[in-house]
């Protein structure tokens, strides 16, 4: 079915590239310039104001924000939450206070009965009528959208512009969204400048979602935002940031995560928990989805000693290829440290001593990755999940 063509689609589409070029500097208008620079006074006569939190402790108001995690590890689940939290106005993640606003969401990866899976799923979760959120816009997969273009930054615009006062713009996942190359920072600058520019225009946050690196040493000891796939310049441009993990203790029906928050200028929400708990129908859709904060299993504050055992277990966790002593000292700290819970480890039977030569080093024992019996059962579910529903096996739900 074609969709019906919005009464002066075609002025506002004009208005909107007009609008993108001009704030990108390609249109020459020097008589409409200010000068750059005014007095620190000014500013410091203004009165201060609170953080201005749409999500509290997670998502600024305005801005740039990223939600990212690995493949698989509940970005889209996140992000719909926080969509479905913002439109109907209800606490987030069941204790994240937001701030009601108009949402709309790019869906560059999930059908049209996908995306209607997560959001009635979620809605149920939270004990409301999914057709009641009337503030929530979205976009499922068959649009392309390339945010490295202009003409298609003013698409965006004009599209949300036809919503009145948009609040909160999701685009999910970067990778769909854009040609640019992201391991080149030239590029991803434009990209992230031109995303900047689109929450300028609308007055709105732009959160997109994006992919974390596949593991390496050298990663394993940076910053969270700087773990994201690609150039520095995606994590360097961004306000707010939600950087997810899995924690290792899924389940077929709950999935558990470890997410850190980061704010530009502000505290935002730290390191906490989260989990999800998910139900089918006999069809494999999913029909109730809640999350929640849970107790954290690795509290935030810890011995130097637990902490290094903490990096050391999730480094072995994340890949399938044997560490060494010098990688896990890079991610661990120092050499007596990482040495010792080494020796724990290895001596409890957790971790094995394997291979010889530039391939020699340590791997989690079978004994400490083997997934459990109803894990195992229902592995033929795993590749659908994350669309919102499994695919068509009669197995349960199991993984992300």
């Amino acid at each position: 079915m074609t969709a019906q063509v919005p009464e002066n689609w075609e002025r506002d589409l004009a208005n909107a590239v007009t609008d993108i070029q001009q704030k990108l500097g390609a249109r020459a208008v020097p008589a409409m310039r200010e000068p750059l620079f005014r007095p620190v006074g000014e500013l410091l006569a203004v009165p201060k104001s609170r953080t201005p939190w749409l999500v509290d402790g997670l998502i600024m108001r305005g801005g740039l924000a990223v939600i990212a995690a690995e493949p698989k590890s509940c970005k889209t689940w996140f992000a719909t939450e926080l969509a479905v939290a913002v439109a109907s106005g209800g606490d987030a993640f069941g204790a994240r206070r937001v701030e009601q606003g108009t949402v709309a969401y790019f869906y560059a990866e999930d059908l049209a009965d996908q995306v209607r899976n997560r959001v009635s799923a979620l809605a149920a979760g939270r004990g409301v009528d999914a057709k009641s959120i009337t503030r929530l816009f979205v976009c499922p997969r068959g649009e392309f959208l390339d945010v490295s273009r202009h003409e298609d930054l003013a698409w965006v615009v004009a599209s949300a512009r036809k919503l009145g006062k948009v609040d909160l713009l999701l685009l999910d996942p970067l990778r769909d969204i854009s040609s640019a190359a992201e391991d080149k920072s030239d590029d991803m600058s434009r990209v992230m400048r031109g995303l900047r520019l689109v929450a300028d225009t609308l007055g709105c946050t732009v959160a997109i979602t994006h992919h974390n690196a596949k593991w390496s040493a050298d990663r394993a000891g940076r910053v969270h935002g700087a773990k994201m796939r690609g150039s520095n310049a995606i994590h360097g441009a961004t306000d707010s940031g939600v950087f997810l993990s899995r924690s290792g203790h899924d389940t077929c029906t709950r999935f558990e995560l470890s997410v850190v928050a980061e704010a530009r200028g502000a505290r935002s929400g730290g390191e906490f928990e989260l989990t999800l708990e998910i139900e089918d129908d006999p069809t494999g859709a999913a029909t109730r989805a809640t999350w929640a904060i849970s107790t954290p299993v690795r509290p935030m504050k810890k011995t130097s000693t637990n902490d290094a055992e903490a990096k050391v277990r999730r480094a072995l966790a994340d890949t399938s290829k044997p560490l060494s002593k010098r990688a896990l000292r890079q991610i661990g700290g120092s050499k007596d440290k990482v040495d010792s819970v080494i020796a724990n480890l290895e001596r409890a039977g957790e971790i094995t001593n394997v291979g010889t030569g530039n391939s020699h080093g340590w791997v989690l024992s079978p004994m400490a990755t083997a997934p459990s019996t109803a894990a195992a059962d229902g592995l033929e579910g795993h590749v659908s999940e994350e669309k919102g529903h499994r695919t068509d096996s009669p197995a349960p739900r199991c993984g992300v």
